[in-house]
């Protein structure tokens, strides 16, 4: 039985699907005369199959489409002016396709650690409308916003749903610009000391008291609890606090 279909060697590629070490001598393909490349992956349908099998390479290539969706986002739109409804819909429409894309056909092969590993797209957003480094905390971040964790969405599939769960702080959703920096950077390095009536206390202990609101149940959030800011800050910019705190002087 013959037929007219044509194939390219040129761009014809083989996967021999193995655990490991070198190919074998007899490990040649020809067709028409024309040897056949044996490569460790190649991309099918969209989906990016390796040698060994699993889809860590493919896990791998939607946390970097959506990182740089991310980005591509970031050029376009005025991250510090969007509000945090807007920033999510972003997320939804622009970024969550590139990060997901065949995701449901390869997801029951998938471990949590692969989910965590493409979460990281659900922080760098986050961390790109708040302001900071790619570094800080991806989990307080994404707490701080009010929004469920990716990986366990991702699971499920619920994610294309939406992501809030209605716990953001209202000094989130109302700060702007460099404020929320300044709320991110504190929720992300928590700058105990600063909060501390202790001299020199950087990790948080039982007898540790906020020497501005004198409450002794104090976090790494402790920016979004603290009283002594919830007074100040209609009336004051966040964006000095760091230093503003340096300058109080603590009472033994």
């Amino acid at each position: 039985m013959t037929n007219d279909l044509r194939v390219n060697t040129a761009k014809t590629e083989v996967v021999k699907f193995r655990r490991g070490g070198r190919f074998c001598k007899s490990d040649k393909l020809l067709y028409q005369g024309s040897e056949i490349a044996f490569v460790s992956d190649f991309k099918y349908l969209g989906v990016k199959l390796r040698t060994k099998g699993g889809f860590k390479g493919h896990v791998r290539l939607l946390r970097g489409k959506g990182i740089a969706a991310c980005h591509k986002v970031a050029s376009k739109m005025p991250m510090e002016k969007i509000s945090l409804l807007s920033m999510e819909r972003l997320f939804l429409a622009v970024v969550l396709p590139s990060a997901t894309y065949g995701l449901k056909n390869v997801i029951p092969y998938l471990t949590d650690s692969d989910l965590d590993y493409l979460s990281e797209v659900q922080g760098r957003l986050v961390k790109i409308w708040m302001g900071v480094s790619k570094f800080s905390s991806t989990r307080k971040l994404v707490r701080a916003v009010g929004w469920q964790d990716a990986a366990s969405l991702f699971r499920d599939g619920t994610i294309y749903q939406g992501m809030t769960n209605g716990n953001v702080h209202p000094l989130v959703l109302s700060a702007h610009g460099k404020d929320r920096r300044v709320i991110a950077m504190f929720l992300s390095n928590g700058f105990h000391e600063l909060w501390c009536s202790a001299e020199k206390c950087y990790k948080i202990k039982n007898d540790c008291i906020c020497r501005l609101c004198n409450t002794n149940t104090l976090t790494d959030d402790h920016i979004l609890k603290c009283s002594w800011i919830k007074g100040i800050f209609d009336t004051t910019k966040l964006i000095n606090l760091q230093k503003f705190l340096r300058t109080i002087p603590r009472v033994n």
